[in-house]
């Protein structure tokens, strides 16, 4: 005759199944975590310029500097105080200045027209830094 045999794991045998699976569990969990901390170490920092920089910028002179960090600040939608707004609006007019000096050079006037209808724009909101508008076309004249 043939004997059954029993598939029952002892006492031993349920400890170890549970062990297994309990370290199985925190190693997956373990991964997962480290996973997810190379990604956000790789991950772009979202750099925003302060609102200061921005008028140090103007001030110091450094008008290009200051276009970059408007530009971050608007593709990020960030709302605009008054000041910042008056020195985003002498940033846009060196832009303008400076391409309405490159296509007067070009020889392109529909263009270079264009570009100082912007720059009359951008005058009319540059308010307390105006001052600074004469300081670019002063620069540009240069160029």
């Amino acid at each position: 005759m043939t004997q059954k045999i029993k598939n029952t794991p002892g006492p031993g045998g349920i400890f170890l199944g549970t062990a297994i699976f309990m370290i199985s569990c925190l190693i997956l969990i373990s991964l997962f975590t480290g996973v997810l901390r190379v990604r956000d170490r790789m991950a772009p920092q979202r750099y925003l310029p302060e609102k200061w920089t921005i008028e140090s910028n103007i001030i110091n002179g450094n008008y290009y500097s200051a276009l970059g960090n408007i530009r971050r600040l608007e593709a990020a939608g960030e709302e605009l105080d008054a000041e910042t707004k008056e020195c985003a609006a002498v940033a846009h007019y060196y832009e303008a200045a400076l391409l309405q000096k490159a296509f007067e050079k070009a020889g392109d006037p529909d263009r270079a027209g264009f570009q100082k209808k912007r720059k009359q724009e951008y005058a009319a909101l540059a308010g307390g830094m105006s001052s600074h508008l004469e300081k670019i076309d002063e620069l540009i004249e240069y160029y």
